[in-house]
């Protein structure tokens, strides 16, 4: 290791673990330490008490707090076009159950098949945040086809 570019710091969490000292190699420009924070996870103590720990080596991080917030935000955003995308679904199933001039106008693009559709678009795009509550096994294997079907 290069002594120019880290120090070494021992943090002594005698509070949490009053038998537990380790020693963490911090970089002069304050980055986290990967390779102590792994070997803080294989520690054999309990979660408690690594959580403190690797709390302790971001905490040390300038650039912790700015890359937090910005996992925030882009979790905040894709809720955000979940919802809107789930509105958006909803509201085209609401319109062809309830509107009486969609609901019996032959010609009308949205019909139970466009809703379909939009049901299924919305359920594969958002398929690691949302899915049906029902097993239909027809709209499973709509979902799991590569086909893409009308809009």
């Amino acid at each position: 290791m290069d002594s120019e570019n880290y120090f070494a710091k021992t943090i002594d969490f005698g509070l949490f673990s009053p038998y537990i000292c380790i020693e963490f190699q911090f970089t002069k420009t304050n980055a986290m330490d990967l390779k102590t924070i792994k070997q803080i996870v294989d520690l054999d103590i309990d979660d408690a008490s690594k959580e403190r720990y690797i709390i302790s080596i971001l905490a040390s991080d300038k650039k912790v707090i700015p890359t937090i917030l910005k996992i925030l935000n882009d979790e905040r955003e894709t809720k955000d076009r979940l919802i809107m995308d789930a509105n958006e679904v909803i509201s085209k199933a609401t319109l062809v159950m309830f509107d009486e001039n969609v609901k019996f106008n032959k010609n009308a693009k949205m019909t139970p098949e466009w809703v379909t559709s939009s049901i299924v678009k919305f359920y594969k795009e958002w398929k690691n945040f949302a899915g049906c509550c029902f097993k239909i096994d027809e709209l499973k294997k709509m979902i799991e086809s590569g086909d893409d079907l009308q809009n």
